[in-house]
């Protein structure tokens, strides 16, 4: 099971629920609503891409509550955690949205963790940002998609890179180049080209 990114604001600014259905309601229109987990079905509390908490419950025995004129919203991200040692999300959605909360409320903090594994939400302030954006530019999405190799060497003629192998089986392997998303299968030692996505 994956880790998912989990990210929350504190301010002392007190919206009322209509300011912050339209505040949800230009953030969902600046990244696409399909980058937060929306909830207009009503299956799991009809939650929008930003709602009220009273406290933040995480995976670990800390539970951070409000102090005194404090308030907390949640951003509902629909990514994967992005992280040192778990780089897998969508970390320049994440540092966007940190950084467009900042701009939207004034002198508020963001907060951005992971749903599971024990991650703890830390203060993610300019100076976490930039570090992480750092680690992102040295390894991108390397640790995590290199962890899933084995012995299979193809490689990506138009940009001359190995591929990452990401489907296995008996006589199957499914291959992708991380670079143009070139894919292909081979099973019974047919090779087939697969269909892109935007993965």
């Amino acid at each position: 099971m994956g880790i998912d990114a989990e990210m929350f604001v504190k301010t002392k600014i007190k919206f009322t629920g209509k300011e912050l259905k339209r505040l949800a309601y230009e953030l969902a229109s600046s990244y696409g609503a399909g980058n937060f987990f929306i909830d207009r079905e009503k299956r799991w509390e009809g939650k929008h891409c930003l709602n009220f908490i009273d406290k933040y419950e995480q995976d670990s025995p800390i539970t951070i509550y409000p102090k005194e004129n404090e308030y907390f919203i949640r951003i509902n991200l629909w990514t994967r955690y992005y992280g040192i040692r778990y780089e897998r999300g969508d970390l320049p959605l994440i540092l966007s949205v940190a950084e467009w909360m900042e701009n939207k409320i004034p002198e508020c903090e963001v907060w951005y963790g992971g749903d599971s594994s024990g991650i703890e939400a830390i203060h993610f302030d300019k100076k976490e940002r930039t570090k992480l954006f750092k680690h992102f530019v040295t390894v991108n999405h390397t640790p995590y998609i290199r962890a899933f190799e084995y012995n299979h060497k193809e490689w990506c003629n138009f940009c001359d890179e190995p591929m990452v192998q990401y489907g296995f089986g008996g006589n199957y392997a499914a291959f992708r180049c991380t670079g143009c998303n070139y894919k292909y299968s081979i099973k019974n030692g047919i090779k087939e080209e697969l269909e892109k996505d935007n993965d």
